[in-house]
């Protein structure tokens, strides 16, 4: 990997050219991980990628990875990039897209309710969900692989923090909104004029329905006092000021969207890898078949030291947010050139991961490479750095290991075709598999499900 020197003057950073994999011309747009990766290789730890006129700069490696944890609250701004998506979404609040006072406030508040300790007395309902629900695929000739995750998972988080779990064309509509709403408003991959699409007003129709009914739904006598009851009971009495109508709408749907999108991703990576690897399946499975999956506790979990290597691992090669969005909000030096004040930049967060000075053979999937006592754990962000750390980390810990053991334990899936062709999908916003990965699931001859 070529680093760029402390003493070069302060010009723009290079600008990215000619970047192939395997012969192949690649794209920012069309593969967007792959096409940072190799520029990270090729260009190190800031370069720029578009056009001489129209171009975005990237930063990557540690140094970027360090800034981000360091020193983002003086030099960088969620807000300043976000504001048009939760303009539209009417939550000029809401924690993903603010910074300082605001953003701490409600991390503070939220906190508390994706931690691990807060979720461990609900793993035992978060297995009997999922193996409910793979029993009923285990029924049928196929499934559509994102979907059926999508739903478990809202199920099994609605369970949790809301009391309430949405129906299957729900989540395809909270998926679908996320999406158009960042792609038109932040991103710019489509024009705004789809905003104005019957298609998408019917659909934010159906998020903001939803919305309303998590709020107004009574809890259950037997539900964990729920996530957005303490958002209303103490944030809008202690500042209503950032706690306004449509952003207690944002927080009704907020734990959905911090979680599903990247446990399907991991989820569905982790099934394809296993697919191409027998030999790890099968001693994945000689782990889990030692577990009580039937009513599972977070001991459970942690006793599922392979799986947990396992998606580590899965995490590390196919990171769901493996770059973020920031605006410089003052001028600054980074790796010997300028970054200017109003400068929208690309944080590679995860270009470590495939670096061989901290992974060796990168690109290679090794089972137990994080039992290596040695690694260093600041080239390890599958969830984000600085102050907008993902804060569905805890949760993500509980229900991928899980959910994952739980299908090696009491389904066979199979894939008809060469997964190998299985294209990624850019279009989400977490990196995701094809929408059309299909699987057959059938229960595992020697532990039925029940």
């Amino acid at each position: 990997m070529t680093t760029n020197s402390q003493n070069q003057s302060m010009g723009q950073p290079p600008i990215a050219k000619n970047i192939t994999d395997n012969g192949q011309i690649l794209t920012w747009l069309d593969n967007p991980l792959t096409y940072l990766r190799k520029c990270y290789d090729q260009y190190g730890n800031i370069f720029r990628i578009g056009s001489e006129k129209n171009s975005v700069t990237v930063l990557a490696g540690l140094e970027a990875n360090q800034l981000m944890s360091t020193e983002s609250k003086e030099l960088l701004s969620s807000n300043a990039f976000w504001s048009d998506t939760l303009s539209e979404m009417d939550c000029p609040h809401s924690f993903i897209g603010v910074d300082g006072d605001v953003h701490r406030y409600q991390r503070r508040l939220m906190a508390p309710m994706f931690c691990k300790a807060s979720l461990k007395e609900c793993v035992g309902e978060f297995g009997k969900t999922f193996r409910s629900i793979l029993n009923h695929h285990c029924t049928q000739p196929k499934t559509l692989l994102s979907p059926f995750l999508r739903h478990t998972l809202s199920t099994q988080i609605g369970y949790a923090l809301q009391g309430y779990a949405p129906s299957p064309e729900e989540v395809e509509a909270l998926i679908d909104y996320q999406a158009t709403v960042m792609n038109a408003c932040s991103f710019k991959r489509i024009s705004k004029r789809v905003l104005m699409s019957p298609e998408y007003l019917k659909t934010k129709q159906t998020v903001h329905d939803l919305a309303d009914r998590i709020i107004h739904n009574e809890q259950s006598e037997h539900a964990k006092e729920r996530y957005i009851d303490v958002l209303i009971s103490k944030g809008v009495k202690n500042n209503p000021q950032w706690f306004t109508p449509g952003d207690i709408r944002n927080h009704a749907i907020i734990p959905f969207l911090a979680g599903i999108d990247t446990v399907t991703s991991a989820l569905s990576f982790a099934l394809r890898e296993l697919l191409l690897r027998p030999d790890i399946r099968q001693e994945l499975q000689q782990e889990v078949a030692q577990l009580n999956l039937y009513d599972p506790d977070l001991s459970v979990i942690n006793d599922m030291s392979k799986v947990n290597l396992f998606t580590k691992e899965i995490m590390r090669l196919y990171p769901p947010a493996f770059a973020i969005y920031r605006v410089a909000t003052n001028d600054f030096h980074f790796d010997g050139y300028q970054i200017n004040k109003g400068e929208t930049l690309v944080f590679f967060l995860t270009a470590s991961h495939t670096d061989e000075r901290y992974f060796s053979d990168p690109y290679e999937f090794k089972l137990d490479r994080f039992a290596d006592p040695d690694l260093d754990s600041e080239a390890y962000a599958p969830f984000g750095k600085g102050p907008h750390t993902c804060i569905g980390a805890g949760l993500s810990n509980i229900i991928l290991p899980l959910n994952l053991a739980i299908i090696l334990r009491f389904a066979n899936f199979e894939y008809e075709g060469d997964i190998t062709n299985l294209a990624f999908d850019y279009t989400k916003p977490s990196l995701s598999i094809d929408p059309n990965f299909t699987l057959s699931f059938t229960p595992r001859a020697t532990d039925q499900i029940v």
